[in-house]
């Protein structure tokens, strides 16, 4: 469980990192320093380490108790939203980061990667009735292709939740 967040953490980090530079490389004049954006990526990351932590706990649960796909989708971004929302909001109380009107902000952001989570669960095929294991593939021992199909399956549930 701790990789799993671990793992999420770092890729949202090095994501921010990166964002960071390009900003800074296609509009220098606008571009704010690590100062500005060093305190957002640390909350930004609790946040996702602990979303990312809880989510293989959640999946071997719902697994335990045979819930079907769909209903394992929904608890997992539900939980996930939470534990995202719940990480974000305190790195930024730690960290002073609190701004009024951020509450809208931050929860659909969190939305967003409980979204992102539930879908993640399309790549595992031993729920019942799994239609995104179709598009978004099972793991099957490569690791470039498994990497590519965990990052669609998380993108499209992105996407998903953003759009509605």
């Amino acid at each position: 469980m701790l990789m799993t967040g671990l793992g999420d953490a770092l890729g949202v980090t090095l994501g921010a990192c990166i964002l960071v530079q390009v900003e800074h490389f296609s509009h220098p004049s606008s571009y704010r320093d690590w100062s500005e954006h060093g305190p957002s990526m640390v909350a930004v990351s609790l946040g996702c380490l602990l979303s990312g932590g809880i989510w293989q706990a959640i999946v071997d649960l719902c697994i335990e108790f045979q819930v079907d796909f769909i209903s394992a989708m929904l608890i997992i971004t539900v939980a996930c939203t939470f534990m995202f929302w719940t990480g974000l909001t305190l790195g930024k109380k730690i960290l002073t980061l609190d701004r009024k009107g951020d509450f809208i902000i931050d929860g659909t952001l969190a939305i967003a990667c409980g979204g992102g989570n539930g879908f993640f669960v399309g790549t595992d095929s031993r729920f019942s009735g799994n239609f995104l294991a179709v598009i978004v593939g099972e793991r099957n021992g490569y690791f470039v292709e498994d990497s590519v199909l965990a990052g669609c399956s998380t993108c499209l549930g992105f996407l998903c939740v953003q759009v509605a």
